[in-house]
């Protein structure tokens, strides 16, 4: 059959290509929100029914509840839930109790394991005065050496133009071995 503008030639056009193209016109030229709605309702032009009455039964058989659940029209507004979906009393109070519980482990773990790490925290203070207390002892020893040092250093120089020439050469070389301290013999005085 030959076609001219995407209709067949004037001899060719039947009742039932007519019926078809208008209602693919029709189709597309609707707002799509309705044709998403008669989709779900299955009242979409084309779709095969059994007339009025089946396209209103295939449009109530199905809705929609708050959270988006599709259920059977049966349920709609009366309080009977499906039999899976009922939960008794019971049943919620044996979930909280369980929950509770696993709660209640959680919690004495973590408190547990609080305590542990308190009693760790305050040995590592006790630890820490300690130390502090030792450094600041032994700073107060070194600068009261240092300046012991110094002390007898001047007296040293005061002396020292006193003696002959010869003890003075003496001392000096004495005074300049005392500087000169080794690492062995520190290990040996800290031991």
């Amino acid at each position: 059959m030959c076609r001219k503008n995407g209709f067949p030639e004037k001899g060719g056009i039947t009742a039932a290509f007519l019926q078809k193209r208008k209602l693919r016109l029709s189709e597309n030229h609707r707002p799509a929100r309705a044709k998403v709605t008669e989709h779900v309702r299955g009242t979409r032009p084309g779709r095969a029914t059994a007339g009025p009455a089946a396209s209103t039964q295939a449009a109530g058989s199905l809705f929609f509840d708050r959270w988006g659940n599709r259920g059977p029209a049966c349920c709609r507004g009366s309080s009977h839930l499906p039999q899976q979906l009922k939960f008794t009393t019971s049943d919620s109070c044996d979930r909280i109790k369980d929950e509770f519980q696993l709660l209640q482990a959680q919690y004495h773990s973590l408190k547990l394991e609080c305590d542990k790490l308190a009693s760790e925290k305050s040995e590592m203070q006790r630890h820490y005065v300690m130390y502090y207390e030792m450094s600041y002892g032994l700073n107060i020893e070194m600068h009261k050496q240092a300046e012991i040092v110094k002390r007898l250093n001047g007296i040293c120089a005061q002396v020292l133009p006193y003696l002959s020439q010869e003890h003075q050469q003496q001392v000096l070389g004495a005074i300049e071995r005392a500087k000169q301290v080794t690492a062995p013999e520190l290990n040996s005085i800290i031991r």
